[in-house]
């Protein structure tokens, strides 16, 4: 088994990984890392698998390229090797952070999340859109709904644009607000009806009276 020693990190990665919460965060990098150095596959939860599967196409790329790399230069890692022997008592895991948002286009930021190559005509309708943060949102909402299409995402950024949402900040308050629009605990109990006393029965209708 030829064991990887480093692999590449895009911001892309990061960004999907922070829209889960922080413990499935916690789970689902720490799945990553043992399935690039241990070749252990994951079991995560739905969302968390949504991720890795989404990811797991550009990592095994990332794993090749680090095998074929070790071969390459077979030799001279292991002359580091015995150099640093001494210095240190265990091997130091590198891993590559490419902070650089533009390091992929967008065409080949949507074949990565979608696993698969676009089309001429999926080209041409990609080309009318602006490359900013929230097309790339847009993106990542559209995969984690499992909806790998264009006309999905033109639909989310169309009906974001109804709702006059201009940034990822806005779209995220707004998701934000929806899922905490819970139905209050009085709205699925039996209303009983408690009867009116007889002062309380002639108050209400000395108050209707004033109404009529």
């Amino acid at each position: 088994m030829n064991e990887i020693k480093s692999f590449t990190i895009y911001k892309e990665y990061y960004e999907l990984i922070t829209l889960l919460n922080e413990k499935e965060q916690q789970e689902l990098s720490l799945a990553i890392l043992k399935y690039m150095f241990e070749g252990i596959d994951p079991k995560l939860n739905e969302k968390e698998m949504k991720i890795f599967n989404n990811l797991k196409r550009p990592l095994n790329k990332s794993k090749n390229k680090s095998k074929n790399t070790s071969k390459q230069n077979q030799n001279e890692i292991k002359m580091k090797s015995n150099k640093n022997q001494k210095e240190n008592t265990s091997n130091d895991v590198n891993v590559n952070v490419d902070v650089n948002v533009n390091n992929l286009s967008i065409y080949e930021y949507i074949e990565t999340n979608f696993g698969r190559t676009l089309n001429p005509i999926e080209y041409e309708e990609i080309s009318k859109w602006e490359d900013n943060e929230l097309t790339r949102y847009a993106i990542k909402t559209a995969v984690l709904n499992n909806a790998y299409s264009i006309k999905y995402i033109i639909a989310i950024l169309n009906n974001w644009k109804a709702k006059n949402l201009k940034t990822v900040a806005e779209v995220q308050k707004a998701e934000a607000k929806h899922k905490g629009e819970e139905l209050p605990e009085w709205f699925e109990k039996k209303v009983t009806g408690d009867k009116l006393n007889t002062k309380e029965e002639s108050e209400l209708r000395e108050i209707v009276k004033a109404y009529e």
